[in-house]
C-alpha cells in the first residue's frame, strides 16, 4: 500500500475521534494509532502545529498527511506499526457498532423470552417467535446501513467528500481555483494542475515534483487565496 493511502487512511479513521463524534466507540487500537501519530508529529514544531490545527479543524488535513508519508518513507518501522494498528482500527470501526446492536436486541428477547416461560399457550409461543424475528429483522437493516456507512467514511471517505467539495463541474483545476479546491482534489491532480498553471504563468518551475508539498502547506494557512495569486506571489518573490 502506498504511504498517501495509509496517510489517508489514518486520517478517516481519526477524523470523527479528534472532533469528538466518536469518543464512546473509540476502540483501543483506534486510541493507540491516535497517541503514536500524535507523539510523531509532535517532535517537530511543524509537525505539532499541524496537529493542534487538525484537532480544532479535522477537514484541514492535508499538512497532516504530508507530514505522515514524510515520517512512514523515512521510518519503516513506523510505517509497519501504522499498518498493523490502522487494519486493527478498522475491525474495530466496522465491528463494534453491529455487536453493540446484536447484544442489545439479544439481551432483550432473552428478557421476552424470560417472561413468557411460565406460559405454555400456543399463542403465546407464537408471539415470543413473532418478536424475535422482527427484532432480528431490525438488527439486519441495522448492521447494513452500519457497514455501508463505515465502508464510505474508512475506504473512500476523503475522496467522497473531496468529491462533493469540489465547485468546478468538469473537475478541472484553473489558476481561477482557490486553495481549498487544490487541496480537495488527488495528489496527481494537484501535482498535474500545479506544473500546467505555473507553465502557463510562466513559472517552469512549478513543474517540479518538490514544489507540490510547499504549495500544500501554503494553501493550508491561506484556503480562499487563488492558485494563480499565489504563484504569481512565490514566484515574484523567488
Amino acid at each position: 500500500m502506498q504511504t498517501s493511502d495509509i496517510a489517508a487512511q489514518v486520517v478517516a479513521i481519526l477524523m470523527p475521534v479528534v472532533s469528538g463524534g466518536a469518543s464512546v466507540a473509540q476502540g483501543v487500537a483506534t486510541r493507540l494509532l491516535g497517541d503514536l501519530i500524535s507523539q510523531r508529529l509532535s517532535r517537530s514544531e511543524e509537525g505539532r502545529g499541524a496537529w493542534i490545527g487538525f484537532q480544532g479543524n479535522p477537514q484541514n488535513n492535508s499538512l497532516v498527511r504530508h507530514l505522515l508519508r514524510q515520517e512512514m518513507d523515512r521510518d519503516v518501522a513506523l510505517r509497519e506499526k501504522i499498518e498493523e494498528l490502522l487494519q486493527k482500527a478498522n475491525d474495530e470501526v466496522r465491528g463494534r457498532p453491529v455487536q453493540q446492536s446484536i447484544g442489545n436486541k439479544s439481551s432483550r428477547n432473552i428478557q421476552v423470552g424470560g417472561n413468557v416461560t411460565g406460559n405454555v399457550a400456543g399463542r403465546d409461543n407464537k408471539t415470543t417467535n413473532t418478536k424475535k424475528s422482527q427484532g432480528g429483522a431490525i438488527v439486519g437493516v441495522v448492521a447494513i446501513v452500519v457497514i455501508v456507512v463505515l465502508a464510505i467514511v474508512v475506504y473512500g471517505g476523503v475522496k467522497v467528500v473531496d468529491g462533493l467539495m469540489k465547485s468546478s463541474k468538469d473537475g478541472g483545476l484553473t489558476a481561477n481555483s482557490t486553495c481549498q479546491q487544490f487541496l480537495n482534489t488527488d495528489e496527481e491532480d494537484e501535482r498535474q494542475a500545479l506544473a500546467d498553471i505555473g507553465i502557463s504563468m510562466g513559472y517552469s518551475a512549478y513543474s517540479n515534483p518538490l514544489a507540490l508539498p510547499e504549495i500544500q502547506y501554503e494553501c493550508g494557512g491561506d484556503p480562499t487565496i487563488t492558485l494563480g495569486a499565489l504563484i504569481q506571489r512565490d514566484g515574484s518573490n523567488g
